[in-house]
C-alpha cells in the first residue's frame, strides 16, 4: 500500500487516461519486484541459519560420546565453544547480506516514483542522489536487531545443551531440539517459523521495506517542493489484507 502523486500543475500527458494506467501499472510493477526481493533476502538469511544448523550438529555430532551417545560434563564447554562459533559466523554473514539488501531496496524506492512518472510519459528533474542519512540510521538498527538475534541464537542453543548434559540426555536427542529451535521451514500445524527464522525473516522484510519507504517519501517531498498544489491518493491492493484503515483511506483519498 503506497501513496501516489496525481500531477495538477506540470504538463499534461497527450492522453492523461492512458498515462495514468501506465502510471498504474508501472506502481504495481515496482511494487512486485520490492516484493520479490524482499522473499529472496529472506530465503538467503534462512539458507545461511540452516547453514548455522547444519555446522551445528556437525560440531557436536564431533564431540567425544559416552557408549550410549551421551556427552560427559567436561564436554560442554567445547560444545558450548562450537554453538558460539557458529551463531558468531551466522551474525557476521547476516550482516553483510543485509548491508547489501538495504542498499538494494533504498534505491530501489529512490528510483520507484521517477520511473512510475516517466512510464507516463511525466518528466520532472530530479536530484541525483536522496539523502543517505536516514539509510544509515536504518542501517545502524538493523546491525543491532541482528545482534540480539544471533544472541538469542547462542544463549537458546547452548541452554539445550546445557540442560541435556546436565539431565544426562542422548545426544541425538538434543540435536532434535537443536534442528526445532533454528527450524527455517514452516510448521505443518502452525505453518509457523522456527523461533529464530521467525526473527531473522522479520528483520530482512521490515527493515527492507523501511528504506525503500524512507527513500520513495524523501522523492515525493521533492515532488511536492517542486509542484505545489500536488495532490495524492491511496493506493490498495483491495484484498482482504488490506487492514481496515487502510480500506477507509482508499476510500477517502481515492482519485478525482
Amino acid at each position: 500500500h503506497v501513496v501516489t502523486g496525481i500531477l495538477r500543475e506540470v504538463e499534461k500527458p497527450a492522453n492523461p487516461e492512458a498515462a495514468r494506467k501506465a502510471y498504474l501499472r508501472k506502481v504495481n510493477e515496482l511494487l512486485r519486484q520490492m516484493d520479490r526481493m524482499s522473499n529472496q533476502r529472506a530465503r538467503a538469511a534462512l539458507n545461511l541459519l540452516a547453514d548455522a544448523r547444519r555446522r551445528i550438529i556437525d560440531d557436536l555430532a564431533a564431540l567425544p560420546q559416552t557408549d550410549d551417545h551421551r556427552y560427559r560434563i567436561e564436554t560442554l564447554a567445547s560444545a558450548r565453544d562450537a554453538i558460539d562459533r557458529q551463531a558468531a559466523d551466522f551474525s557476521r554473514r547476516f550482516g553483510v547480506q543485509m548491508a547489501g539488501g538495504l542498499e538494494d531496496a533504498f534505491s530501489h524506492g529512490a528510483a520507484f516514483l521517477p520511473d512510475s512518472l516517466r512510464a507516463a510519459e511525466i518528466n520532472v528533474f530530479w536530484q541525483p542522489e536522496v539523502s543517505r542519512a536516514q539509510l544509515q540510521a536504518v542501517q545502524r538498527l538493523t546491525a543491532d536487531l541482528i545482534v540480539k538475534v544471533s544472541t538469542d541464537f547462542r544463549q537458546r542453543a547452548q541452554q539445550v545443551v546445557q540442560l541435556g548434559v546436565i539431565g544426562a540426555k542422548s545426544v541425538p536427542q538434543m540435536e532434535r531440539e537443536i534442528q526445532a529451535l533454528l527450524r527455517t521451514q514452516t510448521d505443518r500445524v502452525t505453518k509457523k517459523l522456527g523461533p529464530i527464522a521467525y526473527q531473522a525473516d522479520r528483520i530482512v522484510r521490515t527493515e527492507s521495506l523501511r528504506v525503500f519507504s524512507i527513500a520513495a517519501e524523501s522523492r515525493s517531498q521533492e515532488l511536492e517542493r517542486q509542484v505545489p498544489g500536488i495532490r495524492k491518493y491511496w493506493l490498495s491492493a483491495g484484498d482482504n489484507r488490506v487492514r481496515a484503515t487502510h480500506r477507509a483511506a482508499a476510500a477517502r483519498y481515492a482519485p478525482g
